[in-house]
């Protein structure tokens, strides 16, 4: 098998075909990691180095080379290489900042991750060539609370709560890492919607196999501390055991804080998760060797994280399990997969504190099942396992008390209470309750006693009888007089001037007398001798003889300037003109008085600002 082996700038610098063992193991919570073993040669030795990373051909994962192990014996020097895949790049941040999430578990590893490793406060912080997958929208929703948490161990949780797995992939010709959330697929026969897939000794695709049943860290019942000291400690109770089989257990949950904005619902609901997150029910896991594409292909029919049915007939176990690891071996032998065959919701082993410093962080998944409590608050039905109605019920048993304590708190007797809805105080949170009707509510003081009425929803406005006067007097226009003052019209000396310019008789016309009475005329440039078309009637006194005696004229006259003499005309002469003085006369005095009259009642108005209109009780009891 080639492997590819790329240095920490992400270039290619070789490829590996030489190993004599390949061991893969897929992880699906978390990061997986390998082993490799090759004869040590100094190409070898050169190609594999710490921190370089290794592909192999059919997976998504990548390999950091995170340990180097040389051995010498009689068949010669052999490097041993070890690492984990490229999730385990997140284990090296932590969570600088509380965060604290109610949304979706993939929307909550994203923001962890762009937080601590691409858009972090401290540019430090960056990891190059990191960046978001695409968002698939995963409906899977969740609370938690998590503080200077290990970035990766955060991610696992949430991906054990939830079913959703994560994943860093190497994208070689990008030269880029990319984050990626994953949801796998439900196989089981539990399920119709996609192919199922069954591994039995009955169809010859399970070699081996192991089943194991534990309940030695199991526990069914948890005293959850959260904040205060002493008899201020928040305290609740998860499970509803008794007896021999009781199994208890306390968790510390000092971490987990009542921040402000939070409600005491909430921050119960917090300390209840961290409750059913320590108890531990009894364990069942399959571990087994099959036949990798016997009837069902290895990464065609199944996959890491894909939920299947599992059976061996002879011991008459058969479970609907997740895939949650899967080890690839290749060496002398051959080719193997070695599933691991873990719970669906797989239990959180692990060793509450005990002590006052708290730690951890806390996850809370809104399950898709359903429940119903009673007017009290005690649950009465669920579609949930029998345990899980136990829990729920010591869960709901704890925190009724304390929320009925909080109400009478919130609302004491005498306390208002205000909604548009019309459902009564004393249904959501108990007492005695009066209903206050068609009333606004004033603020009490020294004027205005506090739990007084008054006032009223109309008004009468009226007027008594008045009189409106102007007083007499006058409008006058002081004497003035208009007047034009003396002026002159003149026009100064000016001469008139006709530029000189010829008269011009264009050449070639003539004029004879004719003894007959008429007059010949012609244009020489057109006719050149004398005909009787020229002819014109005539009156002439005497005439020629013959039209051979016309005489021609024509030529240019003589240029002549006219040029008219300057002449100065005289004065118009200055004429003043004076309106006579006029004095008008007054033009009178009038007084206006109007007449005294007594207006009626303008009648009842309303006298409301605009308003909103709610439902208003008082506790009374």
């Amino acid at each position: 098998m080639e492997l590819s082996i790329y240095n920490t700038q992400l270039d290619l610098i070789g490829i590996l075909d030489t190993a004599t063992e390949i061991i893969w193991h897929r992880v699906f919570h978390t990061s997986g990691d390998f082993e490799i073993h090759v004869p040590a040669t100094q190409e070898v030795l050169s190609l594999l180095k710490l921190q370089h990373l290794i592909t192999k051909p059919d997976t998504v994962e990548f390999g950091i080379i995170e340990t180097l192990l040389l051995e010498q014996n009689e068949e010669g020097e052999r490097l041993k290489v070890a690492g984990r895949f490229g999730s385990s790049l997140l284990d090296r941040r932590i969570l600088f900042e509380a965060h604290t999430f109610n949304t979706t578990v993939e929307e909550a590893m994203r923001t962890l991750v762009s937080a601590c490793c691409i858009t972090p406060d401290n540019p430090d912080r960056i990891f190059p060539n990191l960046e978001l997958g695409s968002l698939m929208g995963y409906p899977e929703t969740i609370a938690f609370q998590a503080t200077y948490k290990n970035l990766l161990s955060t991610l696992r949780l949430l991906s054990e709560t939830s079913g959703l797995g994560f994943r860093v992939r190497f994208l070689p010709q990008l030269k880029k890492f990319r984050f990626e959330v994953v949801q796998p697929l439900d196989r089981s026969f539990l399920q119709s919607e996609n192919p199922r897939v069954l591994f039995s000794n009955n169809v010859d695709n399970l070699l081996t196999s192991t089943y194991q049943e534990r309940d030695q860290e199991s526990s069914n019942l948890a005293l959850v501390g959260g904040e205060g000291v002493g008899e201020d400690r928040t305290l609740i109770v998860v499970g509803s055991e008794t007896g021999m089989g009781r199994r208890e257990v306390f968790v510390n949950a000092k971490d987990q804080r009542k921040e402000e904005g939070m409600t005491l619902t909430e921050y119960y609901q917090l300390l209840a998760q961290k409750g059913q997150e320590a108890l531990v029910p009894t364990s069942a896991v399959f571990e087994g060797t099959v036949r990798p594409n016997e009837n069902i292909t290895y990464k065609v029919d199944y996959d890491l994280g894909d939920i299947i049915t599992i059976e061996n007939s002879q011991w008459e176990k058969r479970i609907h399990v997740r895939i949650t690891e899967i080890t690839e071996v290749d060496d002398a032998n051959g080719h193997a997969i070695i599933p691991v065959f873990g719970q669906v919701k797989s239990p959180r082993v692990a060793t509450q504190d005990t002590s006052d410093s708290g730690g951890g962080s806390s996850i809370l998944v809104n399950p898709n099942q359903a429940i119903v409590s009673d007017g009290s608050g005690n649950l009465v039905a669920s579609t949930t396992t029998a345990q899980e109605v136990g829990f729920l019920a010591g869960v709901t048993s704890a925190i009724q008390t304390q929320l009925n304590a909080f109400w009478n708190l919130m609302y004491p007797i005498g306390a208002l209470y205000l909604s548009v809805l019309a459902t009564s105080p004393s249904v959501l949170f108990g007492g005695t309750w009066v209903q206050i009707s068609d009333k606004f509510l004033l603020a009490g003081g020294p004027t205005y006693s506090p739990g007084t009425n008054g006032g009223a929803a109309s008004h009468t406005h009226t007027s008594a009888a008045h009189t409106h006067a102007i007083a007499s007097h006058s409008h006058s226009s002081a004497a003035h007089m208009h007047s034009i003052a003396s002026h002159s019209h003149s026009s100064a000396a000016h001469t008139h001037v006709i530029p000189a310019h010829n008269h011009t008789l264009v050449a070639g016309f003539a004029m004879i007398r004719g003894n007959t009475g008429y007059i010949y005329n012609r244009q020489k440039a057109v006719s050149p001798a004398w005909t009787e078309s020229h002819k014109n009637a005539g009156a002439w006194a005497a005439s020629s003889s013959s039209n051979s005696a016309a005489t021609e004229l024509g030529g240019t006259t003589d240029n002549t300037g006219l040029t008219t003499d300057a002449t100065t005309p005289g004065n118009t002469g200055s004429t003043a003109l004076t309106s006579d003085s006029t004095t008008p006369g007054n033009t009178g005095s009038t007084g206006l008085t109007t007449d005294a009259t007594t207006p009626g009642s303008t009648g009842s108005t309303s006298n409301l600002p605009p308003y909103l209109a709610v439902y208003v009780w008082k506790r009374t009891a």
